[in-house]
């Protein structure tokens, strides 16, 4: 398990045909559940990394089917982690907070799989540094994708984001100069107020049009029905399966979180609002807007 050969492949399965130059690509985890203090992720389970030889056991069996691209859905690929010192068979600094991923790309390498596989992760922008890009670079990297979500400072406080604009800044600077190709995710309507969500976006694009991503994706905050992790209470339970209330509109297929999502500040008539906006500087900036690919 899992049983891989038993899957249906799709040979076009890409986010972008040319993220991976068109390689037969897949996705897997090396981690599930996540570390961090997002209020609106839907990650709630205790981060629990796979051991490496684990993760090493299904890239192998993936270059034997034919793959040789891979995306690591992880939440947070690069979180911190010291763990019980079984997670990685290498030796690693048990005060190194990156411990855990840096054996693992030590692992990618040991094994020969970084000459197989081109890979790609997502994470947060202060999960990074020169020395772990270097290493993730040599192990086979070549995408990562960052979460700015927006530049309103408040809201990031709020969603317990735990990272600022510069920092995301600094991140994509210090991947492109590794030459790993870079991606952002925005969160737009995190405000109640309409004309404020409507300046933050115009604010964001600003922002990403400043510090040019290969890769976009553009979400609205939904909430999901989760557990508090401080309190233990369920928050978010605006969305009920049961009565239908989460938004159907057409609309919402160009945002990432698409169909079956209740949107706390945004209707499809604000949505629309950005969608239009969004599209208007795809049309007004081609000079920019032609090189950042949504995904």
């Amino acid at each position: 398990f899992p049983a891989y050969d038993l899957i249906d492949h799709h040979p076009n399965y890409q986010f972008d045909n040319q993220l991976f130059d068109g390689k037969m690509m897949t996705q897997i985890l090396t981690a599930t559940g996540s570390n961090q203090k997002c209020n609106f992720c839907s990650a709630q389970l205790v981060y629990e990394p796979f051991k490496d030889r684990i993760v090493i056991n299904h890239l192998e069996r993936l270059v034997e089917l034919g793959f040789d691209a891979v995306f690591f859905n992880d939440p947070n690929f690069t979180s911190p982690w010291r763990g019980d010192g079984e997670t990685t068979s290498h030796e690693i600094d048990v005060k190194d907070r990156y411990g855990r991923v840096k054996g693992l790309m030590h692992a990618l390498i040991d094994s020969g799989v970084n000459r197989e596989l081109v890979w790609g992760c997502q994470t947060k922008a202060t999960m990074v540094n020169p020395e772990l890009l270097d290493l993730m670079v040599k192990a086979g990297c070549g995408y990562i994708t960052y979460a700015l979500e927006n530049v309103d400072r408040d809201s990031l406080k709020q969603l317990q984001k735990g990272v600022t604009p510069e920092a995301v800044a600094y991140a994509i600077r210090l991947s492109k100069e590794r030459g790993i190709k870079t991606g952002l995710y925005v969160m737009l309507g995190t405000k109640p107020d309409a004309e404020e969500n409507i300046t933050i976006l115009q604010r964001t694009l600003d922002y990403v049009e400043e510090i040019r991503p290969g890769y976009l994706s553009t979400s609205v905050l939904a909430h999901y029905p989760m557990i508090d992790r401080e309190t233990g209470q369920k928050i978010h339970t605006e969305l009920d399966y049961a009565s239908k209330r989460y938004n159907r509109e057409s609309v919402w297929l160009t945002f990432d979180e698409g169909w079956g999502a209740f949107h706390p500040y945004c209707d499809a008539e604000q949505a629309g609002k950005y969608r239009d906006e969004i599209f208007s500087r795809m049309m007004t900036k081609k000079d920019i807007w032609n090189n950042i690919r949504f995904f």
